[in-house]
């Protein structure tokens, strides 16, 4: 019988977020460190109807937590391929040796083709230094053709914000030199919260998935929203909060880009919003909080 261990911090049941979350939130948290389908290093493939006929869930159930792991970024999904990227796995169980290493890499290149590949190398370069330089050298030709993707998709989402270039148009700002792909960052973090908050809504809506190109297209709009625009984090994350649970708002703001063009009109409106008191809402959510 294969017998796996896998490290589980017991601060697990002190932590904020943890302790803001459900029973079944806490539940799927705890499958996703332990279940048979992940490896140590944390990026495995673990396709959703994997998760149901193991907790004997239905969809309907899963929905809700998922999209909590995703918002609080205890968890990174590729929908297109379903691989799913335990973000502290490698905070506390690194390859050990240079054959442990080795391992995890044989591990890795059987997965699909995923981006979620490129924020765990980032992982690895905070928290296992030898391993992401292995990790890099092995996989530097593969990020070519996933680069050029998200430059496209950056390029076209350029614009949507700004709209086509004229030779006497004003040019979009530049996108950073490298484009904020950290997952702990407070431009990825929005741009997780923001999906998490329409799905939570509305687990229909078409969002891309976290991973793919599309998804870098929200990150680098919500880069310039914060850096060019000198947008606070935590008012943005407030601000998809409120739009998310507005009548009118919540079938427009459905994409990063959106939230930039209308950030004053929203921010205005929810300004004049009364709350229960008569007074404007300043409720924020754990994971706004954290942003």
């Amino acid at each position: 019988m294969d017998v796996r261990y896998y490290r589980i911090c017991s601060r697990f049941w002190s932590d904020e977020k943890v302790l803001g979350w459900d029973d079944d939130t806490r539940l799927l948290a705890l499958y996703l460190l332990t279940c048979p389908h992940r490896t140590a290093e944390g990026l495995f493939r673990l396709p959703k109807p994997y998760i149901m006929a193991d907790l004997q869930w239905l969809p309907e159930r899963l929905g809700k937590p998922f999209a909590q792991l995703l918002a609080d970024g205890f968890l990174a999904y590729d929908e297109t391929v379903s691989v799913a990227l335990l973000r502290q796995a490698l905070k506390y169980q690194q390859p050990a040796n240079p054959n442990q290493e080795k391992a995890a890499i044989r591990h890795l290149e059987e997965l699909p083709q995923t981006l979620l590949l490129q924020d765990f190398i980032l992982l690895a370069e905070r928290f296992a230094q030898r391993f992401a330089k292995r990790l890099r050298e092995r996989f530097a030709q593969r990020f070519a053709k996933p680069q050029a993707l998200t430059q496209a998709l950056t390029q076209a989402q350029d614009r949507e914000d700004h709209g086509p270039t004229s030779p006497t148009s004003t040019p979009p700002p530049p996108a950073p030199v490298q484009p904020p792909g950290d997952p702990q960052s407070e431009p990825y973090r929005l741009a997780v919260f923001l999906r998490a908050e329409i799905l939570a809504r509305d687990a229909t809506t078409r969002v891309p998935d976290e991973g793919s190109g599309a998804f870098r297209a929200w990150v680098v709009t919500a880069d310039r929203m914060l850096r060019l625009d000198e947008r606070p984090a935590r008012e943005a994350a407030r601000l998809i909060r409120w739009a998310q649970r507005d009548e009118f708002w919540c079938a427009n703001i459905l994409s990063m880009a959106k939230l930039r063009k209308q950030y004053d009109t929203l921010k205005r409106q929810m300004e004049r919003a009364p709350g229960p008191n008569g007074r404007p809402q300043k409720t924020e959510s754990a994971a706004a909080r954290r942003l």
